[in-house]
């Protein structure tokens, strides 16, 4: 079991109420603020963010609800391939650990677009959650208004086009993935192993039983991502970071049981962002001499399922 300790380090907080209303100088202060996270820790806290309480709640209650399900019955929407990359997953499938010697407990249940020809989500019967596919949606909908807000900030400190990653970043190829770690006897094990994310950038909700941890700027130590009522964590991932020419980090994070966490259930709710499928992934302007020769999205983010699932 992990001791939760004080770091001198803290993840920083932003206000991004300012870049969503404030005034020409506000937006731009909150987008340098915004960029300055992503470029020493690759993680933000988000406060004043937009989406509602209520919609957040209403979130947490119909993923508790799903994930208290049967597990016959869940498995009746078990993901099936890297593709698709939607329905259940239970304990065990996925493995986080970059080392591969770590295995998570956790369970999780993932949406991605709705209405995709080749792709349909894995919706539980309405006769027993009749509500959870609506909330559902709307919650994925609202987080994906926010990260375009996100990627506006990004685009106004880096002198882009303020509307360049709405471009290619909004066919909507983005997932929720709803996370279920149970309560255990055993308080020695790590929830979800260290790793980095695989895309444009993270949205996440999670409650108040913490665990989450960034590794510092040291290699070495870790920082708790204490959780803070209201806010959303959001971290860089993997093509993001390879997009600005390694000018962003994406950071090394994990799950922890601290003293007492393992007898409780953990939920979390992380918004994977991606760009358009077909959206050419090659060092931005203002970002120095290309390190990466040229990939398209899609196939950037099939490689890192493919090698985790």
């Amino acid at each position: 079991m992990a001791e939760k300790k004080e770091s001198a380090v803290e993840i920083p907080v932003v206000d991004f109420g300012k870049f969503l209303h404030g005034s020409e100088e506000e937006r731009k202060a909150c987008a340098t603020e915004l960029v300055n996270a992503y470029k020493q820790y690759g993680f933000a806290y988000i406060v004043n963010h937009g989406v509602s309480k209520e919609l957040r709640e209403s979130m947490r209650e119909q993923a508790a609800k799903y994930f208290a399900l049967p597990l016959e019955e869940k498995m009746k929407m078990d993901w099936v391939s890297p593709e698709s990359n939607r329905g259940y997953s239970c304990i065990g499938r996925e493995v986080l650990d970059m080392e591969k010697s770590v295995q998570d407990i956790k369970e999780m249940f993932e949406v991605g677009k709705e209405g995709e020809d080749k792709f349909e989500n894995r919706w539980p019967p309405e006769e027993l959650l009749p509500e959870f596919k609506a909330v559902s949606l709307q919650y994925w909908k609202a987080c994906f208004n926010l990260h375009l807000e996100i990627l506006r900030a990004f685009a106004l400190e880096l002198g882009l086009p303020l509307d360049f990653f709405d471009k290619g970043c909004g066919a909507e190829n983005n997932n929720l993935r709803m996370l279920h770690y149970p309560a255990t006897e055993n308080h020695t094990f790590i929830r979800a192993g260290p790793h980095t994310d695989y895309g444009t950038i993270t949205l996440l909700m999670q409650d108040d039983v913490g665990g989450l941890e960034v590794l510092g700027p040291d290699g070495e130590t870790w920082i708790p991502a204490t959780p803070i009522e209201d806010a959303y964590v959001v971290n860089c991932g993997d093509l993001m970071k390879r997009w600005t020419n390694d000018t962003f980090n994406s950071n090394v994070h994990r799950v922890v049981c601290y003293p007492g966490a393992h007898l409780k259930e953990r939920y979390s709710f992380a918004y994977f962002c991606n760009p358009n499928k077909d959206t050419m992934i090659e060092c931005l302007p203002n970002c120095g001499e290309p390190k990466y020769p040229p990939i398209k999205a899609f196939d950037h983010l099939l490689y890192k399922l493919t090698h985790t699932h």
